[in-house]
């Protein structure tokens, strides 16, 4: 049995069987890939969730003690200021004998700047 030209160029194109196993073998590879890279992207999401949620978490409880820091704040600062109002009227009461000397004048100046802070 000879073959003219024509029939031997196309039996050559033809693919065989071994090449077409190779070809789904590649597409199992690819779906293959394409699981492991959809799995992968739901744990990242999985992972991001459960950051999210800790940091919610997180921001609610230091919300709460800001809260409380600013309450404290509002308590405290009334009651330093009272305190520091009375520490710069001793002073001033120590640094009037000495207000004709140099020292004096100092300490003068420092209880108007507590004064006017």
């Amino acid at each position: 049995l000879a073959l003219s030209a024509e029939q031997r160029t196309m039996t050559s194109t033809v693919p065989s069987a071994s090449t077409t196993v190779s070809a789904d073998t590649n597409n199992g590879g690819e779906c293959g890939q394409a699981e492991a890279s959809t799995t992968d992207l739901q744990d990242e999401c999985e992972s991001l969730r459960d950051r999210c949620a800790s940091m919610e978490e997180r921001n609610a409880r230091l919300l709460d003690e800001l809260a409380l820091l600013r309450s404290r704040c509002d308590v405290d600062l009334p009651h330093w200021s009272r305190e520091l109002s009375l520490l710069a009227d001793s002073l001033q009461e120590l640094a009037s004998p000495l207000s004709n000397v140099p020292l004096g004048e100092k300490l003068q100046v420092a209880v108007d700047g507590i004064r006017s802070a």
